[in-house]
């Protein structure tokens, strides 16, 4: 009995002295672990302390500079584009190298780190202090990171490779990559006429804006043919006005290397006049079996890298420039349209438009939703392959247009190799070959209108 009495004596006590505990800690909360500072290479130096940085590679050195207005810029390069957003992050990164490890507070034998003649170095001139030299080593075995250690201070350090990465590029990695010699790249101005030459190229090409068949200003090919060229043509032009290049291969490039990389006797140039006034040359190398090219922009001393991808003009025939639409006319211009074969004529003339819209064929009304059919067949006759031989003989086949306002054009079609039409519009120079099915499923439409028949898709 005694025993139990002890037992829940000790029993109260310990719930007690537990309780005190608590209360205890509740009034006096325990101060947490502080986290563990980060340390950096060049001590508290911050970024915006860095009034310069020079670069220390082997026998080669640049310097990396903040301007009037503070922003960094590569010294003695005012004529060369950089790109401020990685000169910035240079200065950032020289300010914030984390230590990953202290090899050794004490240094030691340098040599074995590779500090004792360090490879690279980095000295940081700062505001209001003495400057900070960064002596960047070997790197550490099983790709651990680099050693680095600070001039005139004892530590060994061991840093990740990666936040070296300003220290090990050239001075060409800071060139900026938009080719641009217009003053807005994002923005630049249309071009009014362009000219694509080069040695081996089978004539010149020249491209200025015209008036078309119905006074509309568009582009149109001038020489080695005249016709208009294709929206494709025209983006794929003016994209030369700003090229986002894949790389820089040299700065101030000598004669050598001028030679070397294919550009003192270009393979092939663009000149783009812009509607400000200005004008874009943009001169390229042969291309690779890769595909990989360089290329110059004039008046600028950079050696940019790029590839047939990126400058598609380089080696692209004048005829993949054309348009592929034949000169035909919209249905909303349209007065009359004979279509003539050898051995027969089909003369429609239309009146009104939209739900009024009227046909005739040979002054009999036809049907006017299947005159709106044959007509789209009609107007949807395209180019297919080029081609620059001459047909010979006469047309198998013509469209004479006549427009509301009395304009007027044709579009006609030669008997061709086997199973192909040659077909040409109007006065305009180009050969394009057709497939003969486009016409027989034309002609087979003219019977079934004349005979009040339902007309067929053409395709």
């Amino acid at each position: 009995m005694k025993k139990q009495i002890r037992a829940l004596i000790a029993g109260v006590i310990l719930l007690v002295a537990l309780g005190g505990l608590w209360l205890f800690l509740a009034q006096n909360p325990q101060p947490e672990e502080a986290a563990e500072e980060t340390r950096y290479v060049a001590g508290n130096v911050q970024a915006d302390q860095i009034k310069a940085i020079t670069i220390q590679q082997g026998q080669a050195s640049f310097r990396l500079a903040a301007d009037a207005e503070g922003a960094f810029t590569l010294e003695n390069w005012g004529d060369i584009p950089l790109n401020n957003d990685l000169l910035g992050q240079s200065r950032t990164a020289a300010a914030a190298i984390p230590v990953k490890l202290v090899v050794s507070e004490e240094g030691g034998d340098l040599s074995k780190y590779g500090l004792q003649n360090p490879p690279v170095r980095v000295v940081l001139s700062v505001e209001g202090q003495t400057d900070v030299t960064l002596n960047i080593g070997n790197e550490a075995p099983a790709n651990e990171g680099v050693y680095v250690s600070v001039e005139g201070q004892s530590p060994v350090y061991l840093v990740a490779a990666n936040s070296l990465s300003f220290a090990n590029r050239a001075p060409t990695d800071y060139v900026s990559l938009v080719a641009s010699a217009v003053e807005d790249p994002t923005n630049p101005p249309a071009f009014s006429a362009a000219v694509l030459s080069g040695e081996e190229r089978e004539a010149t090409v020249e491209v200025s804006t015209q008036l078309d068949e119905s006074g509309t200003s568009t582009f149109f090919m001038t020489a080695p043919v005249r016709y208009k060229i294709s929206s494709t043509a025209i983006n794929l032009l003016q994209s030369a006005t700003s090229i986002t290049a894949e790389g820089v291969a040299a700065v101030r490039p000598s004669e050598t290397q001028l030679e070397t990389l294919g550009l003192k006797e270009p393979y092939a140039t663009l000149t783009l006049s812009l509607e400000d006034g200005t004008s874009v040359v943009v001169k390229a190398s042969r291309p690779a079996e890769s595909g990989a090219l360089y290329f110059m922009l004039e008046g600028r001393p950079v050696i940019y890298m790029g590839s047939t991808e990126l400058l598609s003009w380089v080696q692209m025939p004048y005829s993949s420039l054309l348009s592929t639409i034949p000169v035909s006319m919209p249905l909303t211009e349209l007065d009359s349209i004979q279509v003539t074969i050898p051995q027969k004529q089909w003369s429609f003339a239309v009146t009104g438009e939209g739900d009024a819209l009227k046909a005739t064929l040979d002054g009999k009304e036809v049907d006017a939703d299947q005159f709106r059919r044959l007509y789209q067949g009609i107007h949807s006759a395209s180019f297919g392959e080029h081609t620059d031989l001459r047909p010979e003989g006469e047309p198998v086949m013509t469209f004479a247009y006549k427009a509301k306002d009395g304009r007027t054009r044709e579009v006609r079609f030669y008997e061709g190799p086997v199973r192909k039409l040659f077909i040409t519009a109007g006065d305009l120079e180009p050969q394009f070959f057709t497939g003969t099915t486009y016409m027989d499923q034309i002609l087979a439409n003219l019977e079934r209108i004349a005979a009040g028949e339902a007309v067929q898709a053409v395709n």
